[in-house]
Order: C-alpha cells, then sequence, then structure tokens
C-alpha cells in the first residue's frame, strides 16, 4: 500500500483466511487495530505445495471456518443481552450461510487432514464465501467472537511460539463450552484436520484468560460472552473441564484424533432455525 504496488499473495500452507481478507490486523500496545487496505489482486494456490506442508501446518484455516460456530453464538448472545450494536443487526439468512460454510467445513475435516486435493479446494472456497459474507454485511460477527478475541489476547501478550490456528483452536472449544454446548465434535473435527490442541503453555492461556474481560473492554470488541465472564469463576472453570483443558495439571486433557466424539455429541452448528434470536434472559438467569 505505502508502494502502490499490486499485492499477489502465493501461499505456503492455509493457515488462515487472512490471504482473502482486506484488511490486516496489527497489535501496539494492547490495542488491535483493524488496517483497510483492499483485498490481494490475485492469490495464487498451488494444492500440490500445500499438500506437501507439514499436517499442523497445511489447513489451518479449518479453524478460521469452525470458529463460525462460536462467532454465531456469541452474535445471538449479544442480541439476547440487548448488547447487540446498531451496525450489526441479526440477520437469520447471513446465519443460515454462514452455518452451512461450518457444518460443511466439519465433514470433509478428515479429508482435509489427509491433504486430499478436493478437499482442500473446498475449504478455499468456503473461506473465500466466509469472507465475502463478512464483505457484504460490513463486519465479521459471523466468524468471529470470543474464540478471537482470546487469540488476540495471547498474541497481545507476545505469544508468537504458537500458529494463528493453535491460538485459536482452544479459544472455539472453550467458547463453545461456555455457551453450554457441547465442543466434542468441533475437537475431533480439528484434530482431524491437523490442528494441534496441546501447543500454548497453560500459563500463557491462563494468563490471556485472566486478562480477557479487560481486553474486549478496552479495544471496544463486539459484545460476546467474553464480556461477561469472570475468569475465576466456576462457570469458566467448568467450561475448562468440558472443552478438555487443564490449566491445573500443567499440561492439557485433550482427546486423540481417532477418540471418538462423546455420546449424543453434535456438531454444534446452529441450524438456520436455531440461529433466530430469542427474547432476552431474565437478570437473574446465567449467561451461559
Amino acid at each position: 500500500m505505502k508502494n502502490d504496488l499490486p499485492l499477489i499473495i502465493i501461499p505456503t500452507e492455509l493457515d488462515s483466511d487472512q490471504i482473502f481478507e482486506p484488511h490486516v490486523e496489527t497489535m501496539t500496545e494492547g490495542i488491535l487495530n483493524d488496517v483497510e487496505l483492499g483485498a490481494a489482486q490475485r492469490v495464487v494456490v498451488d494444492l500440490e505445495v500445500i499438500a506437501a506442508a507439514d499436517l499442523h501446518q497445511r489447513a489451518g484455516m479449518v479453524a478460521d471456518m469452525l470458529a463460525i460456530v462460536t462467532g454465531l453464538l456469541d452474535w445471538r448472545y449479544a442480541v439476547k443481552m440487548e448488547k447487540n450494536a446498531l451496525a450489526h443487526p441479526f440477520m437469520p439468512w447471513a446465519a443460515g450461510v454462514a452455518a452451512g460454510i461450518a457444518s460443511q467445513t466439519l465433514k470433509i475435516a478428515p479429508q482435509i487432514g489427509e491433504g486430499d486435493p478436493e478437499a482442500l479446494r473446498t475449504l478455499l472456497d468456503l473461506t473465500a464465501l466466509s469472507v465475502q459474507l463478512a464483505n457484504q454485511l460490513g463486519h465479521d460477527r459471523h466468524q468471529e467472537g470470543t474464540e478471537h478475541y482470546l487469540a488476540f489476547a495471547l498474541e497481545n501478550q507476545g505469544v508468537h511460539y504458537a500458529s494463528h490456528a493453535e491460538c485459536l483452536a482452544p479459544g472455539i472449544l472453550l467458547t463453545s463450552a461456555l455457551h453450554g454446548q457441547d465442543p466434542a465434535a468441533l475437537r475431533e473435527a480439528l484434530l482431524k484436520a491437523g490442528v494441534r490442541l496441546d501447543v500454548l503453555r497453560p500459563v500463557d492461556l491462563q494468563q490471556a484468560l485472566n486478562n480477557l474481560p479487560n481486553f474486549v473492554e478496552t479495544n471496544g470488541l463486539p459484545h460476546g460472552i467474553a464480556h461477561d465472564i469472570d475468569p475465576y469463576s466456576d462457570m469458566v472453570k467448568n467450561a475448562l473441564a468440558t472443552a478438555q483443558l487443564s490449566l491445573e495439571t500443567g499440561g492439557w486433557a485433550v482427546a486423540q484424533p481417532t477418540a471418538p466424539a462423546a455420546a449424543g455429541a453434535t456438531s454444534s452448528v446452529p441450524s438456520p432455525e436455531d440461529t433466530e434470536p430469542g427474547p432476552p434472559p431474565a437478570e437473574e438467569s446465567n449467561p451461559a
């Protein structure tokens, strides 16, 4: 942008949806800056190159597509709490489109992990569609919520040893659990796609979680469940246990890729008819 030169992106791995986005996010002294630059003039993808990348690197983009699940939950939650921004009106049709993207990503996760070219191309198409939906709506509410806020908080405290997907994935599981969902199917899909869930040091996750309510308020991020949690509460402790993320043992408790989903577990993707926000909850009700 500074040199008035065209931007052409040739990715060696599908690490995030950033290759299609018209903006970049930078962190300066705890403040998240969203800089509009315009989309790349061209994105050149060689699927043979992508398939040759290491399993945990080739398709981290899948985490951004599964983050739609928790992004929709946060968007619906903001409406229920009557704290949804006027600029982000809830649109059931848009939520339905987004839910379909997440559902299809869940279905092809095993093939993505195997490096199947058709699955990788489908992942590219789903990601481009999600970014186009954000462009159409003028915001990212359908795909960014508490799970991304936690990843941003980790970046803010200098966690650079983990990839975007490796910071985002635990947040997806935790946010799902905070909303009272069973994240088993999401965990299984992430693992089968090759996203590692045990990279973050527990102390870093704990620090980011402790700072999360202050981080979202300081940055004026769209309302989500992150705004209303007490990091030291039993609610958060129970959500960590449900997400199988252990902070007390000095390690992680994570299901293996071949482990079947918990009995009765679902994809946790809201169906289009479930994405219509209901009436605000009573003041005394649990936000989760």
